[in-house]
């Protein structure tokens, strides 16, 4: 398989080319009046995005950060990269970090220079809707949603900077929202987070944010039936079809709305992998009345009664006041203002053949009241020739529907948060009691790997429940150990592995490692990654007197960050190091639990969107029903009342042959979601 050479962009003579490449791009093309700049997608794939904190400690890069830093580090002997590791993923970590990002950024701080140099007006662009691809940073965005965790902390280990970028001057810096049209909730948790960073100014301050970037992810599919039909043979023969998905309707404006409410940012990007042929009429007089707003010299004041936002701009000549209504429902507003002078107005983004009453008009002097009538996710703009102007605080009406459609939502949570002992059995393990009859001394869903030191059998004596118990033996200090078969990572992205150990001959040096990990076999979307490394591993150990002692105890081990794969398989592993014997029994896998502390504060959540509503915060109500975890408990936790039927005593396998017709409860289970039934 070829590969594409490999570059150091710590490396000054890397970075030196790469100088290169934009200088002669913009000598190029520096006059031509329709060049506004070049643009860098930075991709977590690519070379604009450092690989981990753990990446770059060969000589050269180690000898570069040691002589730009003062910062010693050993630079000979056989150990020097272990001692390397010690040192900067310890307590020189931060050093290390900050020279890492520093690079990168005075990088980009030179080729933005350059463009200058040649024509102030020109922009180094940095698409960031890749940023966090690639195997590791889609790893790190996982463990972001169970965990608290700061995204551009995280970015900072990569290298970028994200603050310094938006704050260099020439350099424009994209804060990503990725958009997609995905049926399945998990495939669009990533998104979820990552949009939420950027709205929430967690990648780039929202003070200081001058451009957005709206990305449409494209769905892929696969057709295998003409595959299977193709004259080349299936093998040789991968057709893919790919199409955009865009909303339609008021959901079409609803994330520029948003977008808009939140900064004044100068420039909006929008686009994706395919051409789209949006024709949207209301969408391009969105899109319009965007692009009429006064540039940056125009002095902004910005006043919020949610869901309105008004922005008023005061050019040298003019005045104009844009509404912004980013909620899903229609409002009407109320505005007070005063003029020192009669004065014009223009409603910008309206088409030419619209009656001039509602496009053009005129102001007297004096106070007076503006009625307007705003659409869900509307934007609404009027431009005055006058300076002399003066607004009041708008008052807001909101529809009715509003606070029901908030409230019913909010009681479909709650509902749920009376659920949350839940502990849904995940039965995709094979053999998990070990009760199945061995077939040539082979464990039915298990196996021992090669190269084991000891052995592991199915036994019949000395069992915690039922007839059969796995014992397994360790010989040696690597020990022996067995594994089960392949099966589905779970949609919810957790598992808990609970089961029942005993030893039956302990030492010092026993340990049982307990292991979640992915398939080892090359796949696109999971198992192992390009370069051969597996993409998820969670491992924990049990000891003599920690964990495992002479009589049967129960073991629980919880992760929380499954990567959210479709495709993707785990399999779990028992090692057993250490001169020992052991016994395992009665192991179940749980998909859907929660402890104590995700338990408090998902009901504190509720709280918090009763409170926003009561307060009239819809636009806070909005975000908090629509976050993560709310729809996570939407999608995958029955409501309360549901539970004593779902928990009901089913009937045994004589009632259910000696029963002719369907009972109304077995009707009744037809119409349960999926995810309950």
């Amino acid at each position: 398989e070829g590969r594409a050479p490999y570059y150091n962009v710590l490396n000054d003579r890397v970075q030196e080319e790469l100088g290169y490449l934009v200088s002669e791009l913009s000598s190029r093309y520096s006059s031509h009046a329709s060049f506004a700049g070049i643009g860098l997608q930075l991709s977590g794939e690519g070379y604009g995005v450092l690989p981990g904190i753990t990446w770059g400690l060969d000589d050269a890069t180690i000898a570069s950060f040691s002589r730009e830093t003062g910062v010693p580090v050993p630079h000979q002997g056989a150990r020097r990269f272990r001692r390397r590791a010690e040192q900067l993923l310890g307590a020189d970590r931060p050093a290390w970090q900050a020279w890492r990002s520093q690079k990168l950024t005075q990088m980009y701080a030179k080729m933005a220079a350059d463009l200058v140099s040649r024509r102030n007006d020109l922009k180094l662009v940095l698409a960031t809707e890749e940023v966090f691809s690639g195997a590791e940073l889609q790893q790190q965005v996982r463990n972001a949603i169970s965990k608290p965790a700061n995204l551009s902390q995280l970015l900072l280990e990569h290298g970028v900077d994200f603050s310094r970028l938006a704050q260099t001057p020439g350099i424009v810096a994209l804060a990503p929202s990725r958009l997609g049209a995905n049926d399945r909730f998990q495939q669009r948790a990533l998104d979820l987070r990552i949009n939420s960073a950027s709205d929430q100014g967690e990648l780039l301050p929202l003070a200081g944010r001058s451009a957005v970037l709206f990305h449409h992810s494209a769905q892929h599919f696969r057709l295998s039936s003409f595959d299977r039909l193709s004259p080349f043979g299936s093998n040789q023969t991968g057709l893919t079809l790919s199409c955009q998905p865009l909303p339609s309707g008021p959901a079409q404006q609803r994330y520029l709305a948003g977008a808009l409410a939140v900064s004044d940012a100068l420039t909006i990007v929008e686009g994706g992998e395919l051409l789209s042929f949006n024709l949207d009429s209301q969408l391009r007089n969105f899109r319009k009345t965007v692009r009429q707003l006064p540039g940056p010299e125009a002095e902004v004041h910005t006043q919020s009664v949610q869901p309105l936002v008004m922005r008023v701009y005061r050019s040298q000549n003019s005045t104009t006041v844009a509404l912004i209504n980013e909620s899903p429902w229609p409002i009407s507003v109320r505005l007070s203002l005063s003029s020192a002078e009669r004065c014009a107005w223009e409603k910008l983004g309206v088409k030419s053949f619209i009656l001039p009453s509602d496009r053009l008009g005129s102001l007297v002097r004096g106070e007076q009241e503006w009625l307007a009538e705003l659409q869900p996710a509307d934007l609404q703009a009027w431009k005055f020739n006058s300076t002399q102007l003066r607004f009041g605080q708008p008052q807001i009406t909101l529809d009715s529907r509003a606070r029901e459609d908030l409230q019913q939502r909010i009681e479909e949570i709650e509902s749920r948060t009376g659920n949350l002992n839940i502990r849904r059995p995940y039965t995709h393990l094979k053999n998990p009691g070990f009760e199945l009859e061995a077939e040539e001394e082979q464990i039915v869903g298990w196996q021992a790997l090669l190269g084991s030191q000891g052995r592991a059998e199915v036994v019949q004596t000395d069992v915690h429940s039922g007839a059969r118990a796995l014992q397994i033996r360790s010989d040696s200090l690597s020990g022996i150990a067995i594994q089960s078969d392949l099966f589905p990572m779970p949609e919810t992205g957790q598992l808990m592995l609970s089961g029942y150990v005993r030893g039956s001959l302990l030492s010092s040096e026993t340990r049982l490692h307990i292991v979640f990990e992915s398939s080892d076999y090359h796949s696109e979307k999971g198992g192992r990654t390009k370069n051969g490394e597996r993409t998820y591993r969670r491992s924990a150990v049990l000891t003599d007197g920690q964990g495992i002692d002479n009589k049967w105890s129960r073991f629980e081990f919880p992760v929380d960050d499954i990567p959210f794969d479709a495709d993707g398989q785990l399999r779990v592993q028992f090692h057993l190091t250490g001169e020992s014997k052991i016994l395992l029994d009665g192991l179940e896998l749980v998909d859907l639990q929660f402890d104590k502390l995700h338990r408090g504060a998902l009901v504190k959540g509720v709280y918090a969107a009763k409170t926003a509503l009561d307060e009239g915060q819809v636009i806070d109500c909005l975000r908090l029903v629509e976050e993560y975890w709310s729809q996570y408990l939407i999608e995958y936790v029955p409501p309360a009342e549901m539970r004593t039927f779902r928990q009901a005593k089913q009937p045994s396998k004589r009632q259910e042959a000696e029963e002719k017709t369907p009972t109304v409860g077995s009707r009744l289970r037809g119409w349960l979601p999926k995810i309950w039934r």
